[in-house]
């Protein structure tokens, strides 16, 4: 049977996981860098990862919150910290019942906590686009009402490649969701295509 490390701390623990997740992730991925920053309190963790507690998990959220963090990013470090101790797990680096216990923790729910709320991101008023627009450089402007006409984001704009322009439709190969298999087209109006031929 295979036997469980009992002597590995948190600490080491995080170092192997983060290794794992660079190893294994999708090249368009960047998903280890929110789980950097979700485990970087076990750096200061030098007790055997077994003895990481569901109370140990209560009182690292509620530091989390206290920072403050807003809930929704609380509630994402939550589910990378028990995504690191699945792997441990299935490593034999920690026991099953480890991860199976810290399942009893509940997420934070809106409303029930101290944790700040995420803030709504409204679009920019159009009058105050139009405002700004004869302030900028031809290409500076070009690159804000292509977001207006196709609800890209900035980033989207700044790379696009006529590469990716079939007619009038944008597909985008290096986009965040990718890896997943998700296809990620805009279709462009006669506006749009007018600021590409600028």
């Amino acid at each position: 049977d295979a036997k469980v490390d009992t002597r590995i701390s948190g600490a080491k623990l995080a170092v192997k996981y983060l290794a794992h997740v660079i190893k294994t992730k999708p090249p368009d991925s960047n998903e280890d860098k929110p789980i950097r920053r979700a485990i970087k309190d076990f750096a200061l963790i030098e007790y055997p990862a077994e003895k990481f507690s569901p109370a140990r998990l209560t009182e690292m959220i509620q530091s989390w919150v206290d920072r403050p963090l807003v809930l929704t990013t609380v509630n994402k470090y939550h589910n990378y910290v028990l995504g690191m101790f699945r792997w441990a797990a299935q490593m034999d680096l920690v026991p099953p019942t480890v991860w199976s216990a810290l399942l009893t923790v509940p997420k934070i729910k809106p409303g029930r906590s101290a944790a700040k709320q995420p803030k709504k991101v409204k679009p920019v008023p159009k009058e105050l686009v139009e405002a700004v627009l004869p302030h900028m450089k031809d290409y500076e402007a070009a690159i804000v009402l292509m977001q207006v006409y196709t609800g890209m984001r900035c980033g989207e704009v700044l790379n696009m490649t006529m590469a990716e322009i079939h007619g009038s439709v944008y597909a985008h190969y290096k986009h965040k969701n990718r890896w997943r298999g998700k296809d990620r087209t805009v279709q462009l109006g006669a506006r749009s295509i007018a600021q590409i031929e600028k």
